[in-house]
């Protein structure tokens, strides 16, 4: 009997350490040094266990605030709403705090607004249904870009890429358009259509618009223009030629490495060397103009071959190109 009596007392012992251990302030403790580990996701598992067994507003803002850890904002501004009300000691004191993590919050989120004629229309928020035409509220998103589809019987679905910015809400009217084998479904008009088979698209692009008639024409007129540098290359070579023979043909010039030059032979030098200057100029200036034409012209886009693409067609083969 004794050795009954102690096996029940460790019973009750181990039942009463076990309920202390997972009681709310327990699980509220353990869940906030698992945040201190970085813990986030464990963290909040223990805090909403804690909530579950006793609602407290100490619970819900601690669950708000690993809700914001782990970037699951529209809860966690929810959850802080809701604990800030409250008037718990510990609230009151945590409450700047908490105001704090509610204004950082709610720089990521932004409200869409969403209505329509048909009531009771079914309304998904990427893929998850948030409730029913009308709602009763703006949804609160988190900031970006979403994808809302509203759905009712007897109309195709209303599908529309939205974004959502904390600036202003964003506003979406659903119309819908019934079924029928007559009219094709709706399109949302932020998706593109898809694209045609490749075989097709060569046979449907029109040539580009830009077939670089203007970029050659271009490049003429700098050839064009480097003519006269040419010509002037030419007679500065021609001036230069002439000025040297009749310095040769002086016989009182004593040559053109010597310094006692009269002013005669001085003035012939002074020619020769100043035609040389003309003939570079010339010369450098055909170059550019030359080599500048060439790369306008070598560069520019010419117009695309003409292209044929034929395919099997009722009644015979259909081709269609591109010239």
């Amino acid at each position: 009997m004794r050795a009954l009596g102690a096996l029940g007392l460790c019973a009750v012992l181990s039942v009463g350490s076990s309920a202390l251990a997972q009681s709310p302030d327990a699980l509220i403790d353990e869940g906030v040094t698992l945040r201190e580990q970085g813990k986030d996701q464990e963290a909040l598992d223990r805090f909403t266990r804690a909530w579950a067994t006793t609602p407290s507003s100490r619970a819900r803002a601690q669950m708000a605030l690993a809700e914001q850890a782990l970037g699951r904002w529209p809860l966690a501004e929810a959850h802080l709403e809701e604990a800030i009300r409250s008037q718990d000691p510990w609230i009151v004191k945590n409450r700047p705090a908490l105001e704090g993590a509610l204004a950082t919050v709610r720089t990521h989120l932004g409200d869409l607004l969403v209505d329509g004629a048909q009531e009771g229309a079914e309304v998904s928020i990427d893929g998850t249904k948030v409730g029913s035409l009308p709602l009763s509220s703006a949804l609160r998103l988190e900031v970006g870009s979403h994808v809302l589809v509203v759905k009712k019987d007897g109309y195709f679905a209303f599908e529309r890429s939205v974004r959502v910015s904390n600036e202003a809400p964003s506003r979406e009217h659903v119309e819908f358009v019934p079924q029928s084998h007559d009219t094709p479904p709706p399109r949302d008009p932020a998706v593109a259509p898809p694209n045609p088979p490749r075989d097709q698209q060569a046979m449907i692009q029109p040539p580009p618009s830009d077939t670089g008639n203007l970029q050659r024409t271009i490049g003429w007129v700098f050839l064009a223009a480097g003519a006269p540098f040419l010509i002037t290359g030419f007679v500065g070579v021609a001036g230069r030629a002439s000025a040297i023979s009749q310095y040769n043909d002086n016989r009182g010039c004593p040559g053109i490495d010597q310094s006692n030059q009269s002013p005669q032979c001085q003035s012939l030098v002074d020619s020769a060397n100043g035609w040389r200057t003309v003939s570079i100029v010339g010369f450098t200036g055909a170059g550019v103009m030359i080599a500048g034409s060439l790369v306008v012209i070598l560069t520019a886009p010419r117009a695309p071959a003409p292209r044929v693409a034929c395919s099997p067609s009722f009644g015979g083969v259909a081709c269609a190109g591109v010239f």
